[in-house]
């Protein structure tokens, strides 16, 4: 049995500026870029397509019939997105991972959608990436899926299930007069999906599928995993989706995603949402609208880390086969973007001339999607502590793995290890060998928690003091916030006073692209001492 692929990260970003849009390289193997990018449809276009989209899909398996083909879209997409310098880095970044075994790398497309300059271009099927040289759909391959990020996640980070430990409740729900009806072979589907791990607790909603039902199963199995199997909607007026659960007399029962949300997202051990469902990642691509009352978007506000679900109407047949090749792949240890990459070669192999395998649309707030491992037993004794632990971490740093130490890290946090190394190794890993400038405020303020809890438990080691006052001078002053106590300065004085250990301020140096200022230098006046 092959590995599962481990992937390096190709983060491109889409801002506004008054001179118009640009994309901004993040992070990538070889390094940041920016170049201006220019949408391929004007908003009259882009609607005039997505509808042709919808009707070319409702009609499966037939040949493109609108003037666009989706194969030219696709080549629009990609020279847009990867024009001028990020191209030439994402060339680079393709043949460094083309030489490393096992290793693919991460198309992970950010784009603010609560900007409504930036709504319309949230809506671009991004899903059909397409190398013009190549021939070949990013989001097919493995080595190279599509992810699309939302910057929403809470301060909470969780690690990965251990796979034998995991829950997974489902609810297939088909109330009267919506059309959609469903057996109990649906359900068992998802169940056979698992079935190579024994000792999956798969959980059904008994029906009528009610909200109060859901609510009830949330609290009493903490799942890791929902699935709903059912009938979903947008209503473009109003720019909502909803999903269709069942009344107590089995009446449609209309939810929206801000209602779902407020129902699943108390439960923190829910790691994934899976809508099999027509247009539950639908968003709205309105100038004005509000973006995150599409399904799948609300869900991500609200703290959800992985959603998968459907862009545009989805046939039965289709969403069989995308479900179960996605399990079984998940099933199969591999990371969240690969199993969707996997499935979507399946829903081909099915229907070769249907276009929806770009239906299945991948949102993640975590920067990684090793949602569940197939390795990890939660026993003590399997587990690595103290120093053996950290070494590891220290190991994954050399090879800038930021994922996999963070991975790790949290792990051992979640074990009950309250080191102060460990959450400055944690904030060390979410920097993800990035300037603090180029991240979120909610991703700082992670940051710096940790950092926080590592100089309250431990106020003797100075590259604490410096990393965070590193966080802090970079990252406030350039975006044009106010400072907050302490300052940098106030960092550095308790550096001064604690103990030196020139490895770790290698470690900041190696992993913090940081070449100048106060804080900088007093850095590397300690590690010339």
């Amino acid at each position: 049995m092959r590995s599962s692929p481990r992937y390096e990260d190709f983060v491109v970003r889409i801002e506004k500026r008054s001179s118009g849009y640009l994309t901004r390289l993040v992070r990538s193997p070889y390094g940041s870029a920016e170049e201006k990018f220019i949408p391929p449809y004007d908003q009259q276009d882009l609607t005039d397509f997505l509808d042709d989209m919808e009707s070319i899909l409702l009609d499966s398996g037939a040949e493109p019939r609108q003037p666009q083909d989706p194969r030219e879209l696709g080549a629009l997409l990609f020279k847009s997105l990867f024009s001028g310098t990020v191209g030439d880095r994402l060339s680079q970044s393709l043949a460094h991972v083309n030489a490393s075994e096992n290793t693919g790398l991460r198309i992970q497309i950010e784009i603010d959608p609560s900007n409504p300059a930036l709504a319309p271009l949230a809506a671009l099927p991004w899903e059909l990436l397409r190398h013009p040289e190549k021939s070949s759909f990013l989001s097919q391959n493995i080595l190279t899926p599509v992810v699309r990020y939302i910057d929403v996640t809470s301060l909470h980070i969780v690690p990965p299930v251990p796979i034998d430990e995991l829950r997974i409740l489902a609810c297939a729900s088909s109330p009267k007069g919506t059309g959609f009806i469903h057996d109990d072979e649906d359900l068992e589907r998802v169940r056979r999906a698992w079935g190579q791990i024994s000792s999956t607790n798969f959980i059904s909603l008994p029906r009528p599928c009610t909200l109060l039902k859901l609510r009830q199963a949330l609290r009493e199995h903490s799942p890791h995993v929902f699935h709903f199997i059912g009938h979903g909607s947008f209503d473009s007026r109003e720019s909502c989706g909803s999903l269709y659960f069942e009344t107590d007399f089995f009446d449609p029962h209309e939810v929206d995603g801000e209602l779902l949300a407020a129902n699943l997202t108390t439960e923190q051990k829910l790691r994934l949402v899976f809508l099999s469902s027509c247009e539950g990642a639908k968003i709205p691509h309105q100038y004005g609208q509000d973006p995150y009352r599409g399904v799948a978007s609300a869900l991500l506000k609200s703290g959800v880390t992985s959603v998968v679900a459907m862009q545009f109407p989805v046939s039965t047949a289709a969403a069989i086969e995308f479900t179960d090749a996605f399990y079984r792949a998940l099933a199969d240890g591999d990371p969240i973007e690969a199993a969707v990459a996997e499935a979507r070669l399946a829903m081909q192999r099915e229907e070769p001339y249907s276009w929806e395998w770009i239906t299945p649309t991948l949102y993640m707030s975590s920067c990684c999607g090793s949602l569940f491992d197939k390795q990890a037993i939660r026993e003590p004794g399997n587990l690595a502590g103290g120093s053996q632990s950290i070494e590891a971490v220290h190991a994954l740093f050399d090879l800038k793995e930021y994922c996999a130490a963070d991975d790790m890290l949290n792990t051992l946090v979640m074990a009950g290890d309250q080191q102060a190394e460990i959450f400055h190794l944690r904030a060390l890993a979410r920097l993800a060998g990035q300037r603090p400038r180029s991240l979120s405020l909610r991703q700082i303020k992670y940051i710096e928690k940790n950092l926080s809890s590592a100089t309250t438990l431990d106020q003797s080691h100075a590259h604490f003091y410096f990393l965070w006052a590193l966080v802090r001078s970079d990252f406030y002053r350039w975006n044009g916030f106010r400072i907050p106590s302490p300052s940098p300065m106030d960092l550095l004085d308790q550096a001064e006073q604690a103990q030196m250990n020139v490895t770790e301020l290698d470690r900041i140096v190696e992993n913090v692209p940081i070449s100048q200022g106060p804080v900088y230098e007093a850095i590397q006046h300690h590690r010339r001492r």
